[in-house]
Parts: structure tokens; sequence; C-alpha cells
């Protein structure tokens, strides 16, 4: 009789000490515990955390735990693109600016793409690290859900009430919320239809709501065009065209007929260029003029987070570019910029290969006969359940690239650690890919000796 137990390829197991530790500083990470509270803000605790996960996972990776037959480019991506970056600093018109930005937000960041490779090497344990993710968001959206309802977290801004996250984290600015909350949309569309567990339903549906209220109240027109754009690309790459579109219609239109005129307006001084107050527009244009300008006068950049100060050296508007490509002409050079867009190709190419990987194994699967043998059955029907959910992330990862290089259109990202998600899951999806081949052939291998007729 076969059972789970009796494959030989099984994914690699992590403890559970190290599983909560690791999941506990991804809350930590993302809610910024460290600012919210003043006693682990002063210990430090998202440094100490991480430097005993760097250590745990460097033990890990040396130790051989990775799947010999786990080949990727997007390790070597990386290192091209970080050592890019590290030999411009010299070029940088403030080296210690540069430096810190490349410290805090470049290596410190490819250090969760580290992080999420060692620890969430099975669809369980790369649930494990959603489900902590989804934790933390949905903390924010119950925030902001509350500081709408009262009043506290929502105020004048260009000239319309706007909803704001927690001052001072990564979640403060209307249009970081906005953003933020947009780009994770794919993983609770995809992933819900996946989802076994009713609980973990509601609460999906409960975070919808809670993302719906921040898009809407923030009053981001960075947040509209691009949610659009998000409902668009789903559209596009639905098989149920017709059920999508006239979802998204009878959506819209509820939306629409319940909107409050202040972001009506908003929305449409997107296209129309009237602001209730202010001229972020004109604003945005000018420094999408001057960031091309810094470019063509230093093209092999003038330093990492630079920009503000090139500007304000020659006497224009000190702020950031509010445009990923540009940010990466005018701060990283045209070298920086080749290498950052080459490893956001591989990590999609890489994407592609696993959607393609894991759907010839439920393929397989799906042909596979197992005689009346009920623990073969569980084991093949367990093993299409993981390969769904497995391309049922790869699909939001794909869509959450798309969407951040929309809002790349609109916001200076080049600094944040979406591109870095994206790559430690691409290469844990990479290596569940190998085991789940191998696990596919072993099944095969067992129905040919005659242990399942």
């Amino acid at each position: 009789m076969a059972s789970i137990t009796e494959l030989k390829n099984q994914y690699p197991s992590i403890s559970l000490p190290m599983t909560l530790f690791f999941n506990a500083y991804v809350i930590i990470w993302w809610l910024e515990v460290g600012k919210r509270v003043s006693f682990l803000g002063n210990i430090r605790i998202e440094f100490i955390s991480g430097a005993i996960l760097a250590f745990v996972a460097f033990l890990r990776y040396t130790s051989g735990n990775h799947s010999a037959k786990y080949h990727s480019l997007i390790p070597r991506a990386i290192l091209m693109y970080l050592f890019i970056l590290s030999v411009s600093l010299p070029l940088a018109i403030d080296f210690d600016l540069s430096w810190k930005t490349f410290i805090d937000k470049n290596i410190k960041f490819a250090m969760m793409s580290f992080f999420i490779s060692q620890f969430a090497l099975s669809p369980r344990y790369l649930g494990y690290f959603l489900l902590s993710s989804f934790i933390a968001l949905m903390k924010v959206g119950q925030e902001c859900f509350v500081g709408k309802i009262t009043g506290s977290m929502v105020w004048e801004n260009q000239g319309i009430p706007r909803l704001h996250g927690s001052p001072g984290t990564m979640f403060g600015h209307p249009n970081s919320l906005s953003g933020k909350f947009v780009s994770f949309l794919p993983f609770l569309w995809y992933v819900y239809p996946v989802i076994q567990s009713k609980l973990m339903k509601i609460l999906i549906g409960v975070q919808l709501i809670f993302s719906i209220n921040i898009i809407i109240f923030t009053g981001s027109r960075t947040g509209y065009v691009t949610f659009i754009a998000m409902c668009v690309l789903i559209f596009l790459k639905s098989r149920y065209k017709l059920r999508i579109f006239l979802f998204f219609c009878v959506a819209g239109m509820m939306l629409v007929i319940n909107l409050p005129d202040h972001y009506k307006a908003r929305f449409l001084s997107s296209f129309s260029g009237k602001e209730a107050e202010g001229q972020s527009k004109d604003a945005r244009i000018t420094l999408f003029k001057d960031s091309l300008t810094v470019f063509i006068n230093h093209p092999l950049g003038v330093g990492l987070y630079c920009f503000p100060v090139a500007q304000e050296r020659a006497g224009r508007r000190a702020q950031e570019t509010h445009n990923l490509y540009t940010q990466l002409l005018a701060e990283t050079g045209i070298q920086g910029f080749l290498f950052f867009i080459s490893l956001l190709y591989v990590i999609h190419r890489e994407l592609k290969r696993i959607q393609n990987g894991l759907r010839v194994c439920i393929e397989s699967l799906g042909n596979f006969t197992s005689g009346g043998d009920e623990n073969m059955e569980h084991l093949v029907s367990m093993e299409v359940k993981s390969n769904t959910f497995m391309i049922a992330v790869s699909n939001a990862l794909l869509l959450f690239m798309y969407v951040r290089l929309v809002l790349g259109c609109f916001g200076h990202d080049l600094f944040e650690i979406y591109w870095w998600v994206m790559a430690g899951c691409a290469m844990s999806l990479l290596k569940m890919l190998s085991i789940a081949e191998a696990r596919v052939a072993e099944i095969e291998l067992l129905a040919e000796t005659g242990e399942v007729k």
C-alpha cells in the first residue's frame, strides 16, 4: 500500500521554532514593530532577529539542504545587480547617502530573498510565509478601517479628505498606502479559489473590504489608475472573460454610484488635470523632465537616492523622481537600469517556467489510475492540490510584478522590498518544482512496478 510517507522525494522540513521565528520576523518587518513599540525599537528587534535568521539561513545553505537539481539564474542576476550598484558607488555625488541606501535598501532587502529561499521550501512553508504577510497587512487594513470610521486617520491633503496610514511607517503616505494594498490584491484574487479553510476565505473577504476602503479613501490617483490596470490584466489573463467582464461591470457601477463626490473628482483629475488644490500633476511632469536631464548629464548615475541632492545643487525642486524608470536612469545610470530590468526578466522567465512545469505535473497526475488504492488516490489528490497552490502563487507573483511596474510609472519604487520578495518566492517555487517533478516521477514508477494495480 502506497502512502505519502513512502515517497522518497520529500520537501525539506524546518523545525517548528525556526518556522515560528521566521514568520514572526516577517510580521515584525511589515508592521515595523520597532517604530510602534519604543522598547523593541531601542533593542533593535528587527536587526537582532534578522541577524539570527541570516546565521541560520547560511548554515542551512552550506549544509547542502538545497536541491541538487535546482537550477536558476535568479541568484546570479541578484549578485550581478548588487555588484553593478556597488562598483557605481564611487560615482555618487553624495557617497555617504548612496552607501547607506545600498546597505539599508539593497543588501538588507536582498536578505529577505535569501530568507524566503531557505525557510519557505515547501507549499506548506510558503503558505505560512504568505499567511504571515497577510496577518501583518490585515492589521494595517484594520487600523485604516477604524481610522476612517473615527476620522482619526483622515485629514485634508491636496484639497480632499485623505486616509493615511500610521505616521512614520512605510504605510504613512496615502499614495504608499494605496499602492501597497493594490499590489497585494493579486494574492487575494489567485489564492482565494485554492484555499480550503472557510475561516481563511472569510478573512480574505474581510481583507478585501479593508483594501477597498484604503484604495478609495486615500484618494490616490496612482492607486485608482493601477487598480483599473490590474482589473484589465486579470480580464486578459482569465479563461472566463465574460464572467469577469460582467463581475467588474457590476462592481464598477456599484463603486461609482456610492463613491463620494470628492473622490470622483479626484479620479477624473487624473485625466483633466484640474486639481482641487496643489499642482502635484505638474510637479510630477517637471520632475520627470528633470530626471531625464540629470541622466543625460550623468549617464552613469548620480548615486543611489541622490537625485534630490542633484536637484538641490542645480536649484531645482529637491524631490524624488516619482517614477521608477527615470529614478533608475538618474540614480543608477544606464548600467543599473539594464541590470535591474535583466533581474526582472529572469524572475519573469523563471515564474513562467514554474507554471509550465507544474501544469505538466498536474496533467501527468490527471492521467494516473490508482486501481482502487485509497492511499494512492489520497497521495495523488494531495499532490494536485499542492501543485495547484503553487501555480496560484506564481500567477499572483506575475500579476504582482505587472502591477508594481505600472505603479512604477507614478512612484520612485526602486528601493522597495517588493522586487526582493518576488525573487525569493520565485527561487523557493523553483526548488519546489524540482521536488514536485521527482515526486510525480516516483508515483509513476510505483504504478509501473506493480505496487499500484
